[in-house]
């Protein structure tokens, strides 16, 4: 019996410190929907951020790369905003990241990305198709 308890317990504290995806998903910028589709704000900040374990780590990173999105668009987001409109290839390309990091920031196969935004209705995605070749 104390063997169960100990073990319940282990698995109830390793469970506790994980880092679940976020509830919601992502609302799509209507120019951009394809890359959100099924995108969860927290996935997407492991992908930028290198994986952070602690709430405090994910907040804090994603201020950051909020402050740089702002900082490169003299615009004034907040990170909420910024999680929820803004395409991360286009981001991605903004702040100079590599073919394959910007593939791993949509989580997608290379040529299956390259096939999506060829086939996009989006001018956009068509333009950055266009830039990245």
């Amino acid at each position: 019996m104390a063997f169960l308890l100990k073990r319940l317990a282990t698995a109830m504290s390793f469970r506790s410190s994980k880092v679940h995806p976020a509830p919601e998903k992502i609302r799509s910028p209507l120019h951009c929907h394809l890359f959100w589709s099924a995108t969860r704000t927290r996935h997407f900040a492991r992908i930028l951020t290198g994986d952070p374990k602690r709430r405090s780590t994910y907040d804090k990173n994603i201020r950051l790369l909020t402050a740089t999105y702002n900082k490169l668009t003299k615009q004034n987001v907040s990170p909420r905003q910024f999680m929820q409109s803004i395409n991360p290839l286009l981001f991605g390309h903004m702040i100079g990241l590599s073919l394959y990091d910007m593939r791993r920031l949509i989580g997608s196969p290379w040529h299956t990305l390259y096939r999506m935004i060829a086939n996009s209705k989006c001018e956009h995605c068509r333009q950055l198709l266009h830039t990245i070749n």
